[in-house]
């Protein structure tokens, strides 16, 4: 009579099992059997074999191969599909069968390529271990049955530098994990033992040698900590983080400002900044937000862009022209050039006590005959506007809270993401996460290049024909829009938050915090002045 497990013990496996599967094992991952696959063989002597593509399993492919040796029925190996997800490994009451299932990145089901997984590192995350895990065996007739587990190092194309374990059953097994440490892997190839750091192909055959052999396995996996199938270039990213290469959180958490894993480029190193003049040298804050070191400051003549607007000594139109007064032997001529004190002065060379019948009226650059005077300022050819009698008011504290708001905004968003993917990492998800992460922090860096545009000094100024009147409502206005913009964003993000999190207390507190940092950026963007008087260099000083 054909021997099974009996309705009611599968019924408790089945439980068993689910309970089992609502802990989360840390650890590298080689199979969870997720993904159908049926191969039957017919005895005597019948084989057949099988490959499935899947995420599921090591390498993205899992071959099996059955073979029933002797009776009259099936050898059957299957993966469940639906969970709880199993391989499970049948010989009919007569049959004497094997099966062999092996991962090695390819899929060819008759050959295993001792290098196609590339080299994988199991070890990169502590493994010490394999698990067969919730292991089921039946013990059919008080006969044993033998597992074999094989790992063949990448750096042999043929197959010879490899090392295996032997796991014999001797007594009825229900769910029980089977722990097979790698230094348990005694048996070695002729070309020497396997390197765990540079796995190249792993199988497991199951020597049915009991007739009636029935057998169960929910996954294999390793004892390390992270629970990830692994590829080529591991599942430890270079911060140490459990992370695929595909995760858009990989290699993030210990970059540099400028990107790079455990670099040198970190907050308070200098940058460059996106702004021109003084403004261009500049430092990364706690955000790694390259910011200026130098707010703009009133144009001087000194060959440097003082204010920041890309033009240097815009202020004064007579620098590089011709200068000096007189004719023949009281000829002086040279060109305006930049004084000590940011003003004008003549280059010409001169001798007063030649000039005695010249004209003898001197401008404030020292040459007999110029009419280069000095400005209210006491700039000489200079127009006023380094001390126009205005009103000045330095707004450097509001640009660092409207900047800062920005930020806040885009760390809401990030935050949330950031436990979508632990709760859930899935291609479409972390698709999705890697887009809205791109658009807050376009948006976040729009309103802080916003918030720096606005002059820090406004001011408002009576001597009005130095000065021209400008406005920053467009600027405020896009910084609103942006602002309107991370807020729905988060929001948006905080429902799909709730979808795949379902903490509603959580997902309460980030939409307060989302809608409160909007409003706090209304309130200050209402508290810039709109308008302000800029000193201008039209005044011909000549």
């Amino acid at each position: 009579m054909k021997r099974k497990l009996s309705s009611r013990l599968l019924t408790i496996f089945f439980c068993l099992g689910v309970l089992l599967d609502q802990e989360s094992s840390l650890a590298i991952t080689i199979d969870t059997f997720q993904g159908t696959q049926t191969v039957v063989a017919q005895a005597p002597g019948g084989s057949n074999g099988v490959n499935l593509s899947t995420q599921f399993a090591l390498g993205g492919n899992r071959s099996i191969f059955v073979e029933a040796i002797t009776g009259s029925g099936t050898t059957t190996v299957r993966t469940t599909p639906t969970s709880p997800y199993r391989l499970q490994h049948s010989q009919d009451f007569d049959v004497i069968g094997r099966s062999l299932i092996h991962w090695d990145g390819n899929n060819n089901v008759s050959t295993i390529n001792p290098a196609g997984l590339g080299g994988v590192d199991l070890t990169e995350d502590g493994s010490t271990a394999f698990i067969l895990k919730s292991l089921s065996y039946d013990f059919p007739s008080s006969q044993p049955l033998t597992l074999t587990l094989t790992a063949y190092d990448a750096s042999d194309a043929t197959g010879q530098t490899f090392s295996a374990v032997e796991l014999t059953l001797n007594s009825a097994l229900f769910q029980q994990d089977q722990v097979l440490p790698f230094a348990s892997f005694t048996l070695s190839g002729s070309n020497g033992p396997v390197d765990f750091a540079n796995l190249g192909a792993l199988s497991l055959e199951i020597d049915g040698t009991a007739q009636a052999a029935d057998l169960e396995i929910d996954s294999i996996i390793t004892n390390g900590f992270c629970n990830l199938i692994p590829t080529s270039l591991g599942v430890i990213d270079e911060c140490g983080e459990c992370l695929q290469p595909t995760d858009p959180l990989y290699n993030q958490s210990c970059a540099d400002c400028v990107g790079v894993p455990n670099g040198s480029t970190l907050p308070g190193s200098a940058c460059e900044t996106i702004f021109p003049g003084i403004c261009s040298d500049g430092q990364y804050d706690d955000q790694c937000d390259c910011l200026p070191i130098q707010n703009p400051q009133i144009e001087l003549c000194d060959g440097i862009d003082n204010d920041c607007d890309g033009a240097i000594d815009e202020t004064f139109p007579l620098l590089g022209e011709v200068c000096g007064a007189g004719e023949e032997e009281c000829a002086i001529e040279g060109v305006y050039i930049c004084s000590d004190n940011g003003g004008l002065t003549c280059d010409a060379d001169f001798d007063l006590s030649k000039g005695q019948d010249c004209d003898d009226r001197i401008g404030c650059d020292g040459i007999p005959g110029s009419t280069l005077v000095q400005d209210q300022c006491g700039i000489c050819g200079g127009d006023g506007s380094t001390c126009a009698d205005c009103d000045s008011r330095d707004i450097s504290e509001t640009q660092f809270a409207l900047d800062g708001g920005a930020k806040y905004q885009e760390r809401l968003i990030i935050t949330m993401t950031r436990k979508m993917l632990r709760a859930r990492s899935r291609a479409k998800l972390e698709a999705y996460v890697e887009d809205t992460l791109d658009t807050a922090h376009t948006l976040q860096i729009s309103n802080w290049v916003l918030s720096w545009t606005l002059p820090t000094i406004t001011s408002t100024c009576p001597a009005s024909e130095f000065c021209i009147e400008t406005s920053n409502v467009e600027i405020l206005d896009n910084y609103r829009a942006g602002s309107v913009a991370l807020r729905d964003l988060g929001l948006s993000v905080a429902k799909k938050f709730q979808r795949i999190v379902r903490a509603s207390d959580k997902t309460k507190r980030f939409r307060k915090r989302i809608r409160r940092a909007h409003k706090k950026n209304m309130k200050l963007a209402d508290t810039v002045p709109t308008t302000q008087s800029v000193c201008s260099g039209d005044a011909d000083l000549r």
